[in-house]
């Protein structure tokens, strides 16, 4: 059975569109968002982009922008335009022509005239080969894709002016799906004499939906969701522009795309080490024998990233900090500093013992840990990710151990998937103990903020399959 996923009108600009609820300039973010949510955690078969790929049709090379996250996919896709688009879309994208045979489908392609009040018509030629989209005897689904979605009780805003003579083709021709988006509006699947009908929404749009659509020769069946978060869920750890690790992090931005994702809050961390170090010094560890008292400073930035951060603090921004360790499990960061902060993550990122040796790491870890956890941090964050970077996979006998000492510290467990897959038998553990969670994005590309699919998944798998801010820490 085929798994699509459908999405539409992106409206990708460099510039916000006045349009307030249309996040054109965020949208090539939402769509990496959800190629990587593909690519990682939710399989398909192929993609379909119904048009509207850009804003601007005078700024062709947007285009371009979209084309390269889209080529990041695992899977087949197919862009079409639409009235936002230029004459020349095909010039960036694999032209799929007007019929598409895949998956044991068959996919009728149009490109529709738009006509006044931006709806549209279709050609008498395009309605003759409708009805013969059989005509060569093939039996499997057909889908008709076309950029302005048919709703055959007409509640969209946009419609074709020939409407009618559409669906009685699509009915000649045992037509099983339309999709098309156009009107911003994401519906649920409605049927009528044999034709099932989807509206896709608009991406750049709250809450950001997408269509899941799996095919067999005897069913359709569809559901919407969303890259906004439910439940207003906060992201504890997430980085700046102030990381060398950073891929395209800007504070702003960051606060923009939490607000469209529906997200409860945004507590902005960001690496204390390299913010007392140069970039070299970061990269060879050269602090972590030293007190911090002795680091150099000649790229001291640790004043500027909390006066920018200050700036945006209010009751949904928060300052905060990944504090690093050291080899001694303390702190990298000054007293005066560590006071400005809201709330603080710790992190086990470095271990001096030789992996090989898995008993001395376990007890090294053990140390840091408990140091850690005993000066004050709120969050210890991908808990037993220095094991995964090591190759070598923690001993179970250390979760019920760290939940215990999470659990008498006040300290949430992390769960975090940049880099990392957490253990669901930790978790669950920690959930047995009343240990409390945190999920944080760790996010180094805009892409990862406050995308929380994985982090729901997991609760899910182990039983929290509703609300789980009940487990989560409530500080905020």
């Amino acid at each position: 059975m085929p798994r699509l996923i459908i999405i539409s009108d992106l409206h990708y600009s460099e510039i916000r569109s006045p349009i307030s609820q249309r996040r054109s300039d965020l949208s090539n973010h939402l769509l990496l968002k959800l190629v990587e949510r593909i690519n990682r955690f939710q399989p398909a078969d192929l993609l379909i982009l119904c048009g509207d790929i850009i804003d601007c049709p005078e700024s062709p090379e947007d285009l371009s922008i979209i084309r390269d996250i889209l080529q990041k996919l695992s899977i087949p896709y197919i862009a079409i335009p639409g009235n936002h688009d230029p004459t020349n879309v095909y010039d960036y994208f694999l032209n799929p022509g007007t019929r598409v045979d895949i998956l044991g489908m068959r996919i009728e392609i149009f490109h529709d005239s738009e006509i006044p009040g931006y709806n549209y018509h279709r050609s008498d030629d395009d309605l003759a080969r409708l009805r013969s989209v059989r005509s060569d005897g093939f039996s499997g689904p057909v889908i008709a894709l076309q950029h302005l979605a048919h709703q055959p009780d007409g509640e969209l805003y946009f419609h074709f002016d020939n409407q009618e003579a559409i669906i009685a083709a699509m009915e000649e021709a045992e037509v099983n799906l339309t999709i098309g988006g156009h009107c911003h509006t994401a519906s649920e699947i409605s049927e009528l004499n044999g034709c099932n009908y989807l509206s896709i929404g608009a991406l750049c749009e709250t809450p950001h939906p997408y269509h899941i659509v799996d095919i067999s020769d005897k069913s359709i069946d569809a559901r919407i969701e969303t890259l906004a978060m439910p439940y207003n869920l906060i992201d504890r750890h997430n980085h700046t522009q102030y990381a060398y690790c950073s891929e395209n992090m800007q504070m702003a931005t960051s606060i923009g795309l939490a607000k469209t994702l529906n997200l409860g809050g945004l507590v902005i961390t960001e690496h204390s080490a390299q913010l007392y170090t140069n970039e070299d010094d970061f990269n060879k560890q050269r602090f972590l024998n030293s007190s911090i008292d002795e680091l150099p400073g000649e790229n001291f930035r640790m004043d500027a990233y909390l006066e920018e951060l200050t700036q945006y603090r209010d009751d949904f921004v928060h300052v905060g900090m990944e504090i690093d360790n050291d080899l001694q499990g303390g702190q990298v960061i000054k007293k005066n500093h560590y006071d400005q902060l809201d709330l603080r993550v710790g992190a086990v990122h470095w271990q001096n013992v030789d992996p090989a040796d898995e008993s001395a790491f376990a007890e090294e870890f053990k140390s840091i840990a408990s140091n850690l956890c005993a000066s004050g941090i709120d969050i210890l964050a991908h808990p037993f990710r220095s094991f995964r970077r090591a190759g070598i996979k923690p001993d179970p006998i250390l979760f019920p151990w760290l939940a215990d000492l999470l659990l008498k510290n006040g300290v949430a467990a992390e769960i975090n998937f940049h880099t990392n897959d957490p253990d669901p038998e930790f978790i669950t553990i920690c959930l047995e103990k009343k240990t409390l969670i945190s999920f944080g994005s760790d996010a180094h590309n805009l892409y990862e903020l406050g995308e929380f699919f994985p982090h729901l998944q997991l609760m899910r798998s182990i039983g929290i399959s509703g609300d789980p801010t009940p487990h989560l820490i409530q500080k905020f």
